[in-house]
């Protein structure tokens, strides 16, 4: 099915495009991954980690607080509590979403709120260290620990242990506020307590990032030290591994005036004890968030290996709840989005809610799951059925330059539209066209949007006999043809040659000239090997093309004074050439490269673009050495004067009867003209026959020798 859904999609792509007027190849843009299809908006759209969109599950709204921020939500029969800042409070909500307010103080946030088995309601302001319990319509303070934050509370076996910052420590706290130190950390915060299946303890602390586990005695183990700085979530399962949420960029805490409390990296801020805040008549704006590290999700086995099941996402994890198949859901911040992740890693985007923030989650017992948001502080129902109808909206697709549409394809089942429209700002606004749709040819509808740089496309899935589930799209679109442009031209040293780039550059490309769709990204020069190669000149360029077309050179040479351009090579597909210089007299040039995109586009439609070097010198002609000269005095000197007609005299060497070659300087001491002259002294020369070498390179390593032979 597939391949036949493939091989259509060309076809009808491929008839819509070349109708065109319009020189280049077809793209196609498909959609058809988890990855693919996650950049996009979505509104009653679930996306599948096997790539495909879905309708998501109904939420209903349950209720709405005065709070900005909803932490914590647990259920006593068939009512819910709710943790809610800032300020603190605690309220008492309905299944229907009727609230009323239980508790209110002057601290920032109730972060710790738990429900023991025999329905009585704990909780914690912070930053303090006060204990509250809420029985038979009573708040009753139970202890004050000398602790600056309770951080969570574990109701079990009729005692509440309870989680604490600065210190870091764990308490157990009986039923007429006994307290005793359960365990006492080296860490500043304890952030969160759980309890599996078989009643082993388990807690999070921040600062170091570790999950102890302890035994029946209380004694700690670390099980897994994270890299992440805080761990604030714990899900134990019945296999024994354990799920944990971590946050990465450490805790702003609320101090008793003037404080920022973290929760993951999600910060609030507080007025302090002190003086009573007063409670706003509408919410608060949103805190500030930051978009640093999304944190992290691992799954911890039983002997402490972890798997980092969220790397690569970018949403910051802040509430976690465990769900069916023994997944656990994922309340992320900045975009409300709600994930389903399985213990292999596997994730599905289960909905996206318009608060910015998921920062509650809750399990029911009849399969739904509890929400709690903030930016504002509301209340939602995860339903089991799923919506009537969704919309998705794609990423905008960017064609680079100006595009003609051709078609659009998809693949599904049920009931699916289409929409498509296009503009040239790279965000959608009021410049870009009206949708058009809905598309009826899933096979390859026409594409009416105008010729624009960007489209955007937008599926809508109804709920009908059978489940609506998109599982690709195909935009087909074709570039308007720009010219290439070569943008740089080097000249090497002389003696400098790229074999392999001419003989692979001369090729024809038999199976790229047949196959429209087929790209030749040529290679730098630097890929090629270099070699030394005596009289050989190369040249070098760099070209691009808007299009990614596949591009050939013509190489031209001229002598600077001469009008006339002589060819070099031609259908050339390198960006270096080396020709052997030796062939052409001395003297200046100049060098023309002309790229075209001939190559993929039709007849008569491509473009080309030149562009000149900088003037260079031929030179293969050794330099002129005058005759040496012999002067005798106290000392025997030989002397001697060298030019170059085409470079400047690089360096000079003597050597007496054929021994070792001795650097010579010129004169003025540096050799950097085409003219200088060179005085040779033999202070201990021995009476008798001898004879005296020299040799003088130019610029171009051309060498010329000269030889006297003299007696002294």
């Amino acid at each position: 099915m597939q391949r036949k859904f493939a091989f259509a999609l060309l076809a009808v792509l491929t008839l819509a495009l070349t109708t065109l007027a319009q020189a280049g190849s077809p793209k196609i843009k498909k959609y058809r991954s988890f990855e693919d299809f996650i950049k996009g908006e979505s509104k009653g759209i679930a996306i599948s980690y096997e790539g495909y969109l879905s309708l998501a599950p109904n939420v209903k709204a349950w209720f709405e607080s005065q709070s900005p921020h909803i932490w914590r939500i647990v259920q006593v029969g068939k009512t819910f509590y709710a943790g809610a800042g800032s300020p603190a409070a605690v309220y008492r909500i309905s299944a229907q979403g009727d609230t009323s307010t239980i508790f209110q103080s002057d601290a920032a946030a109730i972060f710790a709120l738990a429900a023991d088995a025999q329905g009585n309601v704990w909780f914690a302001p912070s930053p303090g260290g006060d204990v509250y319990r809420y029985r038979n319509g009573d708040v009753q303070k139970i202890a004050s620990l000398d602790v600056t934050y309770v951080w969570d509370l574990l109701p079990a076996d009729g005692q509440v242990l309870v989680a604490t910052g600065e210190p870091g420590d764990i308490y157990r706290l009986s039923a007429d506020g006994k307290a005793e130190k359960f365990y006492e950390s080296k860490e500043t915060h304890i952030r969160t307590l759980a309890r599996d299946a078989a009643g082993r303890i388990y807690a999070g602390s921040a600062d170091k990032g570790l999950l102890f586990r302890f035994d029946a005695s209380g004694k700690p183990f670390v099980l897994y030290d994270s890299p992440q700085s805080e761990i604030f979530a714990i899900l134990p399962r019945k296999d024994g591994r354990v799920w944990i949420a971590c946050a990465s960029e450490g805790l702003r805490r609320p101090t008793p005036s003037g404080a920022r409390v973290s929760l993951g990296e999600l910060r609030i801020e507080a007025e302090g004890r002190e003086e009573r805040a007063p409670r706003p008549s509408v919410p608060s704006p949103a805190p500030s968030l930051g978009r640093g590290n999304p944190g992290a999700v691992y799954l911890v086995a039983v002997n402490g290996v972890a798997k980092n099941v969220w790397e690569g996402l970018r949403d910051r994890v802040q509430a976690v709840a465990p769900y069916a198949d023994g997944s656990i859901l994922v309340g992320t911040g900045d975009n409300g989005k709600i994930y389903q992740v399985f213990p292999n890693g596997d994730i599905n985007l289960l909905l996206d809610l318009e608060p910015a923030q998921i920062t509650a989650l809750l399990p029911l017992a009849d399969g739904r799951m509890a929400v709690g948001t903030s930016n504002l502080g509301k209340g939602f129902f995860i339903q089991k059925t799923r919506v009537r109808e969704g919309e998705y909206l794609s990423p905008v697709i960017d064609a680079k330059i100006n595009a003609r549409w051709g078609s659009a394809s998809w693949r599904g089942d049920g009931s699916i539209q289409l929409f498509v429209r296009s503009g040239n700002s790279e965000k959608p606004d009021n410049t870009w066209s009206s949708w058009f749709g809905p598309l009826t040819d899933a096979g390859g509808a026409t594409i009416q949007a105008p010729n624009a740089r960007f489209l955007q496309w937008r599926a809508v899935l109804k709920r009908g006999n059978r489940q609506a589930r998109l599982e690709e799209v195909a935009i087909g679109y074709m570039q308007e043809n720009v010219p290439p442009e070569i943008t740089s031209i080097t000249i090497y040293k002389p003696g400098v040659a790229f074999p392999d780039a001419v003989s692979e550059g001369k090729k024809q490309d038999i199976e790229a000239g047949n196959n429209r769709n087929s790209s030749s990204r040529p290679r730098s020069s630097r890929s090629y090997k270099r070699e030394t190669k005596q009289g050989y000149q190369s040249v070098g360029w760099k070209a691009k093309d808007p299009n990614a077309d596949e591009l050939t050179y013509h190489v031209y040479y001229r002598q600077v004074d001469s009008p006339v351009w002589r060819t070099l090579v031609e259908d050339y597909s390198a960006t270096v050439y080396s020709w052997d210089s030796r062939t052409l007299e001395d003297g200046k040039y100049v060098v023309k490269v002309v790229v075209s995109d001939k190559k993929s586009n039709p007849p008569g439609q491509e473009l080309t673009h030149e562009k000149l070097s900088k003037p260079f010198v031929i030179d293969n002609t050794a330099p002129e050495i005058s005759p040496l000269k012999l002067e005798k005095g106290s000392e025997p000197r030989v002397r001697f004067t060298a030019k170059d007609a085409g470079t400047r005299v690089s360096s000079a060497y003597y050597a007496l009867d054929a021994q070792k070659w001795q650097l010579l300087y010129p004169d003025d001491g540096i050799a950097d003209s085409p003219r200088e002259h060179f005085t040779i002294r033999l202070p201990d020369l021995k009476p008798g026959k001898h004879i005296l070498t020299v040799k003088v390179f130019d610029e171009n390593n051309n060498v010329r020798y000269r030889h006297l032979n003299f007696r002294w």
